[in-house]
């Protein structure tokens, strides 16, 4: 029985992967933060899904919870780790509070790379197939207003990802880029996700960042659903040779290959500005 551990599967993509998963027969390991949250998955999946409480924050609980992990699973080990856990910070880079900015990498960057630290021996325990999945987004290759943060942090994970992909090569474990575009999942009606902060509502910024959070809240109720792309990670998961990299967008030409490789960099500046910077 193959066996994965999710992060953040309480909500959005890291619980539609754990049913995914748990739906082929694979035995499901997942943080939450909550107790209730591990409670509610419990009941959901019953056998061969074990919660774990932890923030990919906290070092000691993460080292503590792969301790558990290896318990568990004994001898057989891991046969793969999706790094899902994360947070959207937004606003305007001119007026962000240098917190913020820590507080985005520390989720979205500092913490795969400490649970991947610490749940890389149960990876290297396994038999077959070994892989490592880190869920960045189509912002880790393009750079959107007002989501700067975010941006930076998917950019630096996959830069991340590439340089661990090749040092593990070493032990035979394989690392992936999973890049999403919008996703319908919950993330979208959190304050810190699109929901630019009201203490952002100054001139020049306010209005514009209005213009650009209605645009993002459009395309995502327009989003890919969430069951879709996590049956689509369990076929990644389960092939012998992968691809290093996933992009999973709706309308891939217009989303994706027009805006990412046909178009200058110049020439995308001047559709954003003409979309949210002229009234």
């Amino acid at each position: 029985m193959p066996s994965v551990f999710i992060t953040g599967c309480s909500t959005g993509i890291g619980y539609a992967c754990a049913k995914a998963f748990w739906e082929k027969g694979w035995r499901v390991l997942g943080s939450v933060r909550r107790g209730e949250d591990a409670d509610r998955l419990n009941k959901d999946f019953n056998e061969r899904f074990h919660p774990f409480l932890f923030d990919v924050t906290d070092g000691a609980a993460i080292e503590k919870a792969a301790g558990e992990a290896g318990q568990l699973l004994k001898d057989e080990g891991l046969n793969l780790l999706i790094n899902n856990a994360g947070v959207a910070v937004s606003g305007p880079l001119a007026l962000l509070p240098p917190d913020d900015l820590r507080r985005q990498f520390e989720v979205n960057l500092f913490g795969v790379l400490k649970t991947t630290q610490c749940f890389l021996p149960l990876l290297q325990q396994a038999t077959g197939e070994r892989k490592i999945m880190n869920i960045s987004s189509v912002s880790g290759k393009m750079g959107f207003p007002f989501v700067g943060p975010y941006v930076a942090s998917k950019h630096a994970l996959e830069g991340l990802s590439q340089s661990l992909r090749r040092e593990l090569m070493a032990l035979g474990i394989d690392v992936i880029l999973i890049a999403p575009g919008a996703v319908k999942t919950p993330i979208w009606e959190k304050d810190s996700a699109v929901k630019i902060p009201e203490k952002f509502d100054v001139p020049p910024w306010g209005a514009i960042a209005r213009r650009f959070q209605k645009e993002m809240l459009r395309n995502a109720a327009d989003g890919m659903e969430v069951e879709e792309l996590a049956r689509a990670l369990v076929r990644i998961a389960e092939k012998n040779k992968p691809k290093t990299r996933y992009t999973f967008v709706k309308r891939r030409l217009k989303s994706w290959i027009i805006p990412r490789y046909l178009l200058s960099d110049r020439m995308l500046d001047r559709l954003l500005h003409k979309k949210f910077f002229e009234e």
